[in-house]
This record gives C-alpha cells, structure tokens and sequence, in this order.
C-alpha cells in the first residue's frame, strides 16, 4: 500500500465495496468490521475511502448489529466516531448493543475498551452506565495496559473528573499507572534525542 498507486488501489477497493453492498448477502459481518477497520487505520491512522462508503454498509450493520463480539462493536464504533459519519440510527444502534454486552456481563479487553473510550469522547457522551462499566472492566483487567492502547484512558481520566467529580477514579486511573510511566520516559528520550547537542554528539561519535 505504499506503492505509487496506493491511492488508486484504495478508491478500486471502495468500489469494489460498494459493488458487493449492493448484493444481498454478498457481505457478511466480519467483512464488513474489517473493511471499516482497514479504512479507518489505512495511511498511518488518517483514514480513507468517502463518508458515502461508510454510510452505504449500514444497513448490513444496523441488520446485524446483534451478532458483533465486543472487539468488533469496538472496532464499528472507533471508526464510525472518529470519522464522525452516519445517521442517527446507527450511533442509537452502537449504544444499545454496548448496553446489551454490559448487561450480559461480557468481557472487555484493553482494545476494545480503548476504542469505546475513544468513541464515548468523540461522541461527547456522558451515559453513566456505559461510563462505569468501562471504569469497571479496566480496573479489572489482569495485564498490564499496552502503550498503544494508553492515550484514551489518560485523556479520559481528566474527562472523568471533570463530568462525574463525585467519582472515586483512584484505581482506575492506577490500572494504567506503568503505562503511564513508560509514556513519560519515552517522551523524555524523545525529547533529548531531538536537541541539537545531543544530534551533534552523536554525529561526532560516528
């Protein structure tokens, strides 16, 4: 995908999309959640395809929405959110299975939470019970929060405390304190490295 075509290849796979879109039962859910998934992560994370590609598979998604796992609701709800395409229905239909999945006591990994954080702040949403429910499934998680998943829980904490400030975050915000270390001295290597000195020394070394 790094080729001198990548955006060429990327505009036939969308309509190559669309194509099967129009084909009942051409697409199932699992292609559908990573067809979205590729979009959304494609060029380092700025996304591509056209918000008319996104708006085409909801009804597949709004048709199925019942049968996605955590990982792949994570996954919808990150891509739709951040891109913030789509009608109504879909983000109601986004919420109510997240509701469904707590309501069943479904386990939560640090993916999927990362990306329901992400969506919960993209979409400004401030429904307690969701809220609580992620608060609960971090503190409970038995690894150690992975640095790519860090960002929305440190910018979620500051949230938190602002909206609910009669919450009690402090194990939430300690289930993600090693990350938190770990961020801020790679921040500080990043920074000695980028000085001129340091760049100079380096060279003179070589």
């Amino acid at each position: 995908m790094k080729t001198g075509a990548y955006e060429n290849i990327w505009w036939r796979v969308e309509n190559r999309v669309h194509e099967l879109a129009e084909q009942e039962g051409a697409l199932d859910m699992y292609s559908v959640v990573n067809i979205i998934r590729a979009f959304t992560k494609s060029q380092d994370n700025r996304s591509s395809a056209s918000d008319k590609l996104y708006i085409h598979l909801e009804p597949t998604i709004l048709k199925n929405i019942g049968s996605v796992n955590a990982r792949e609701l994570g996954h919808l709800m990150y891509g739709y959110s951040i891109r913030d395409v789509g009608n109504p229905e879909i983000y109601k239909a986004f919420e109510n299975r997240f509701t469904q999945l707590v309501d069943q006591k479904a386990p939560f990994d640090h993916a999927f939470l990362s990306n329901a954080i992400y969506y919960m702040l993209f979409r400004e949403n401030d429904d307690e019970k969701l809220w609580k429910a992620i608060v609960e499934a971090t503190i409970v998680q038995d690894d150690i929060l992975p640095l790519m998943h860090y960002k929305p829980f440190k910018i979620s904490r500051y949230y938190l405390e602002k909206r609910f400030p009669d919450w009690d975050l402090h194990e939430y915000i300690e289930s993600f304190y090693y990350a938190d270390r770990y961020w801020n001295a790679a921040s500080l290597d990043e920074y000695f490295q980028s000085d001129y000195k340091y760049l100079e020394f380096k060279a003179f070394l070589n």
